[in-house]
């Protein structure tokens, strides 16, 4: 009888564009949030309350923005018997990978990711995409350059942790499921 293997974390580093998309963000929200505050306090200070309220109301809005744009954002992932769980900075994600197959993205399919999950010279590192490469799936990305497809029965996922190799060979042990070399066995 071989040994129940070890539950593994692994972290998820931004790096590549997604950092990129992080520092921008934080420097765009940081000064939105800046203006605000000082709107209000120049509002404050000619005696224009109602609009001083206002301009900080909008510098709250903005700041729960920045923080909300954060709420996916993959810390680490973590691997347990037929269960990927994705820690996130306000939620632990659970998925079913039992029977789910892994491999990592091709060079072609990483470049279209990285164009899909961009916009305004932002690269988002979460959600829900359509791709004609991988079809529908779920994003938990901190780096593309890490990028790996898992393929399960009730779920899609494209994750980046720090150690591809790892990670493949510790989820391998973790759902007994072979490793994709194409995607034309999808």
């Amino acid at each position: 009888m071989t040994p129940e293997p070890e539950p593994m974390t692994f972290s998820c580093t931004p790096g590549g564009g997604i950092a990129l998309g992080i520092r921008r963000l934080s420097r765009f929200f940081s000064a939105l949030v800046a203006l605000m505050v000082l709107a209000a306090a120049a509002c404050w200070i000619t005696g224009r309350l109602f609009p001083g309220f206002l301009a900080l109301a909008v510098a709250s809005l903005v700041a729960f923005t920045w923080r909300m744009s954060n709420d996916l954002r993959p810390r680490q992932l973590m691997l347990e018997r037929g269960l990927l769980m994705i820690a996130t900075p306000r939620q632990l994600i659970e998925f079913s990978i039992e029977g789910a197959t892994i491999r990592p993205l091709e060079d072609d399919e990483r470049a279209h990711l990285e164009r899909l999950a961009s916009a305004g010279g932002v690269v988002a590192g979460s959600g829900g995409f359509d791709s004609r490469h991988l079809g529908e799936f779920d994003l938990y990305a901190s780096d593309f350059a890490n990028a790996l497809y898992i393929r399960g029965l009730e779920v899609k996922l494209v994750v980046t942790p720090d150690q591809p190799a790892e990670f493949i060979r510790t989820f391998r042990q973790m759902t007994d499921s072979p490793l994709l070399q194409s995607s034309a066995h999808e």
